[in-house]
């Protein structure tokens, strides 16, 4: 899991421009996420255990909220490199819901830089721009 990398598209039924001066990318306020998809191909395995969680906890200076969102997926089978990628976009759909960047859904943050674990079989998932 260690050697994981990529990039999500964030599809959203807006439109997503710069914030204002700055290079981050934003969308209005209300904005809903259609899909969020990855180019993950690899059939190795990186994860062998029968359930993952993944969580995460909002910001009061970032996005106004102290909330924490998280979700659990049973696995019948070790995942590969591709199916990983699978339920993180599946978790980022409704997470990246729950919590705002700079007044919408977050279409900036969007290198998985890896996985931190916070917990047996849980973590929270860290994103680059």
């Amino acid at each position: 899991m260690d050697k994981l990398s990529f990039t999500i598209s964030v599809d959203v039924d807006g439109e997503v421009r710069r914030a204002g001066h700055l290079v981050n990318l934003i969308v209005e306020p209300g904005a809903k996420i259609r899909d969020i998809t990855h180019g993950v191909t690899s059939k190795e395995i990186v994860y062998k255990e029968d359930s993952i969680t993944f969580c995460k906890a909002g910001s009061m200076i970032l996005d106004g909220t102290n909330e924490k969102f998280e979700k659990s997926y049973a696995l019948d089978h070790p995942l590969t490199a591709k199916e990983l990628a699978d339920l993180i976009c599946d978790f980022e759909k409704e997470a990246r819901d729950k919590f705002t960047w700079l007044g919408g859904v977050d279409v900036h943050h969007v290198f998985f830089e890896g996985l931190d674990q916070v917990g047996p079989k849980k973590y929270e998932i860290s994103w680059g721009s």
